[in-house]
């Protein structure tokens, strides 16, 4: 049988149970309890560290670690569910709290009321941004990118933007 990491043919079993084989190289580090975690990929099959499941190599991001390609540790969906975690965080809200946000804005962004109901759940989190106030960090509501970026740009200065409506209406 051949490595299942590197494809040499100079191996021996690590593992009876799954039919693990690997060579000295690639089995030196090797604790049959462990392999999940050393980002082994069998049979374009990957283990997630953060659901403990084993999932497609499709399923996770490629990161370049020390100039070599390689997967996530996470798959797609834990790493995006992370990232909205840390997102709540950030602005000290629950996810019932973002969900109230969000159902209460209709799923639109507040200014433009782009629409985001159609779209799954986890889009709609990536997709929408918390709007606050950078003096008093207070919520203001759900806004879309464009029009996240728009407020931003002016400095949240309301005279700024008055000003580009003026000018908007020449």
């Amino acid at each position: 049988m051949d490595c299942k990491k590197c494809n040499s043919s100079n191996t021996k079993i690590r593992d009876k149970q799954r039919e693990l084989y690997l060579c000295n190289d690639c089995g030196r580090h090797f604790n049959a309890n462990s392999y999940k975690l050393r980002g082994l990929i069998i049979d374009n099959k990957k283990w997630c560290n953060q659901c403990n499941s084993s999932k497609s190599i499709d399923e996770f991001y490629e990161a370049i670690d020390k100039g070599e390609k390689r997967l996530k540790s996470s798959c797609k969906q834990c790493c995006l569910e992370k990232q909205l975690l840390t997102k709540y965080r950030k602005y000290n809200l629950s996810k019932e709290e973002f969900d109230n946000l969000l159902i209460s804005s209709d799923y639109k962004c507040n200014i433009c009321s782009c629409n985001f109901k159609e779209l799954p759940y986890l889009t709609i989190l990536s997709k929408l941004f918390i709007d606050h106030c950078h003096q008093t960090g207070k919520v203001r509501g759900l806004l879309c990118g464009k029009c996240n970026s728009c407020i931003g740009l002016a400095n949240d200065n309301i005279d700024i933007l008055q000003k580009a409506i003026i000018y908007l209406n020449k």
